[in-house]
């Protein structure tokens, strides 16, 4: 279970980075959701 546990860190890691760049990009605020949402779609 540890290897699924270290691999699952580093989705979640992946996807906070690419929400909060993508927030940033379109200057969303400091707000992640919104930056979650378009990355989700």
């Amino acid at each position: 279970m540890a290897v699924y546990s270290g691999r699952l860190e580093d989705i979640m890691t992946k996807i906070l980075k690419t929400a909060k760049t993508t927030t940033e990009t379109y200057g969303l605020g400091t707000g992640d959701l919104a930056g979650e949402n378009i990355v989700d779609f």
